[in-house]
C-alpha cells in the first residue's frame, strides 16, 4: 500500500514538472543576442613611388643590376616601395644627376662622383675611382669604410640635401684604345674621352682629354675624333659597342671605384627605420649581383674581343703604373685644396696608400 502511494506521488511530481517547465520557459524574458563588433579594416599602407636613374643605358647590365635592386626592395617592403628605373640621360644629362637628387627631381640615383667635384668642394672626387691605386674591390672598400671617409662624405652630402647610401664599384674602369700602351710615354698627346678624376689623371699624363656624352662616344671613335675612351668597366663599354671601334685593351685597368648610390635626403628621412634598412639591403644586394654578374660577362666579352674582333691586350710596365698612381695623388691633392673636408679626405687617402 505504501509502495503504491509512493509511486503515485512520484508520478504527480513528474507530471507537474512537465506542465510547469514549458510555461516558465515561455514566460522568461528573452535574452538579447550579443552585439556584433563592426569589422575593422586595416588602413592601406602608403605606396611610395620613386624615380631612379642609373649611368648606363636602359637594358644594359648596370641598368639590369639596379632593376634587380628595385625589385628586391619592392618585395622586401611588401609593395610599400615601387621604383621606376631610368637609363642614363633619360631624365636629365648625367652631369646634372647629383643636383637633381639634391632638389628632389630624382629620388634615387647611381652616379659618378666625378661630375660633382666643384659643387661638393672636391669631396665627391673621393667617391670615384682611385686610378692605378684601387687595384681590387677590397682596396676601394677599405678606403671608404675603414678610414672614416664614408662618414665624412655622408656628412658633407647631407648639407646639400643628399643622402650617401653607399660607394664603391662592381668592375674596374677600363681604358680602350686604338694604339698600344706599354708605358706612360705612349699616352702623351693621344686623344681620350673621359670624365672626372679619371680625365684629370690622364691629363697629368699629357693626354688630350675631351668629353662626349655617352651616346656620341661611338661615333667619335669611329670618325677618329678621339683615339681612346674610358667610359666605365669593360662590360658597359662592350655593351655600348666600343669594341667595334677600338683595337686595344689596356692593362692594368684603372681600378675599382666610381659608383655612388645617392638619395634625396628629405625622402630618406621620411622613411621609417624598417624601410631604411630595406633600402640599404637592396643597394648591397645590387652590388653583389653586379660584381658577380659583370665579372662573368667581362670575361666573356674580353674573350670575344680578342678572338673575334682582333683586340690585343697590352700591359703597362710596373714602373709606369707607379708613375700613373703618383699622377692620381697629384689630382687628389688639387681636390684637397678645394675645402677643409677634402683636405681631411686627402689625408685619409695618403694614410691608406702608405698602408698598402
Amino acid at each position: 500500500m505504501k509502495t503504491k502511494k509512493l509511486l503515485l506521488l512520484v508520478g504527480s511530481v513528474c507530471l507537474a514538472l512537465v506542465l510547469v517547465v514549458p510555461f516558465v520557459g515561455a514566460c522568461a524574458v528573452p535574452t538579447a543576442p550579443a552585439p556584433t563588433a563592426p569589422a575593422i579594416t586595416a588602413p592601406t599602407a602608403e605606396v611610395l613611388k620613386w624615380r631612379m636613374t642609373v649611368i648606363s643605358a636602359r637594358g644594359k647590365s648596370e641598368w639590369l643590376g639596379f632593376r634587380f635592386m628595385a625589385d628586391a626592395i619592392e618585395e622586401m617592403s611588401g609593395g610599400r616601395i615601387e621604383i621606376e628605373v631610368y637609363g642614363g640621360a633619360e631624365l636629365m644629362p648625367s652631369k646634372e644627376v647629383y643636383g637633381g637628387v639634391s632638389e628632389g627631381v630624382i629620388d634615387l640615383a647611381t652616379d659618378d662622383g666625378g661630375y660633382g667635384v666643384d659643387r661638393t668642394g672636391g669631396v665627391s672626387g673621393f667617391t670615384t675611382c682611385l686610378p692605378y691605386i684601387s687595384k681590387t674591390i677590397k682596396d676601394i672598400h677599405v678606403f671608404l669604410y675603414e678610414t672614416g671617409a664614408f662618414e665624412l662624405i655622408q656628412e658633407v652630402y647631407m648639407r646639400d640635401n643628399v643622402y650617401y647610401i653607399r660607394g664603391g664599384s662592381t668592375s674596374p674602369a677600363q681604358l680602350l684604345t686604338n694604339f698600344p700602351v706599354y708605358s706612360v710615354d705612349d699616352l702623351e698627346g693621344r686623344t681620350l674621352r673621359a670624365i672626372g678624376t679619371m680625365a684629370e689623371v690622364m691629363a697629368e699624363a699629357e693626354m688630350a682629354v675631351t668629353y662626349f656624352p655617352p651616346k656620341e662616344i661611338y661615333g667619335a671613335l669611329e670618325r677618329g675624333l678621339i683615339e681612346s675612351v674610358i667610359y666605365a668597366g669593360l662590360a658597359a663599354e662592350y655593351e655600348r659597342g666600343f669594341h667595334e671601334v677600338t683595337k686595344y685593351i689596356s692593362r692594368p685597368a684603372l681600378g675599382y671605384g666610381g659608383g655612388q648610390q645617392i638619395m634625396n635626403l628629405d625622402t630618406w628621412e621620411a622613411l621609417p627605420d624598417d624601410l631604411k634598412a630595406i633600402v640599404k639591403t637592396g643597394v648591397l644586394e645590387a652590388e653583389i649581383y653586379l660584381t658577380t654578374k659583370r665579372g662573368y660577362t667581362e670575361l666573356q666579352y674580353e674573350s670575344d674581343m680578342v678572338k673575334n674582333w682582333g683586340h690585343t691586350v697590352t700591359t703597362m710596365a710596373p714602373e709606369d703604373v707607379a708613375i700613373m698612381a703618383q699622377h692620381t695623388l697629384t689630382v687628389f691633392e688639387k681636390y684637397a685644396k678645394m675645402s677643409p673636408d677634402a683636405t681631411q679626405l686627402y689625408q685619409m687617402l695618403i694614410e691608406f696608400v702608405e698602408m698598402m
